[in-house]
C-alpha cells in the first residue's frame, strides 16, 4: 500500500473508530472500576486478551501489582469523581504516554504503558 492511501483511509476511518470505540466503552459503576477497565482496548481485543496482556504485564513488573491504581492516574480517584470523569482523564494519560514514547510492546500489542497497567488492574479486578 502507498503511504498516501495509507494516510487517506486513515483519516478516513477515524471518525468511524471513534463512533466504534465509543460505542464499545464499558459503562464502570465507580471511579475504581473505571480504572480497571482499558475503554481504548475495548473494541479491539476480547476479554481473554485484556487478561494475557495483564499477566503479562504483572509478570515483568511484579512488583507494582501492589499500586496499580496509584500508577495509572498518579493518584486514586478524587473523592466524587464519576467514572465517566476517570475515564476522560486515563484517555488523556494515554495519549501523553504514547507522546512521550511510553509504551510498552506484550504479546504482540504496543501500548501505553497507562493501557498495560489497566489491563494488568483489569487481570486482578475481574479474574
Amino acid at each position: 500500500m502507498i503511504r498516501r492511501d495509507f494516510l487517506r483511509l486513515s483519516v478516513a476511518a477515524t471518525p468511524a473508530m471513534a463512533l466504534a470505540l465509543d460505542a464499545c466503552r464499558n459503562n464502570a459503576s465507580s471511579p475504581l472500576e473505571a480504572l480497571a477497565q482499558p475503554d481504548s482496548l475495548y473494541g479491539v481485543m476480547d476479554k481473554t486478551e485484556l487478561q494475557a496482556i495483564g499477566k503479562a504485564y504483572l509478570a515483568q513488573t511484579p512488583s507494582t501489582k501492589g499500586s496499580l491504581q496509584t500508577q495509572i492516574l498518579g493518584q486514586n480517584p478524587a473523592p466524587g469523581s464519576s467514572p465517566d470523569t476517570v475515564s476522560r482523564q486515563i484517555a488523556a494519560i494515554v495519549q501523553q504516554d504514547f507522546s512521550a514514547g511510553r509504551t510498552v510492546i506484550l504479546n504482540g500489542w504496543v501500548l501505553s504503558l497507562t493501557e498495560a497497567r489497566q489491563c494488568a488492574l483489569h487481570t486482578l479486578v475481574y479474574q
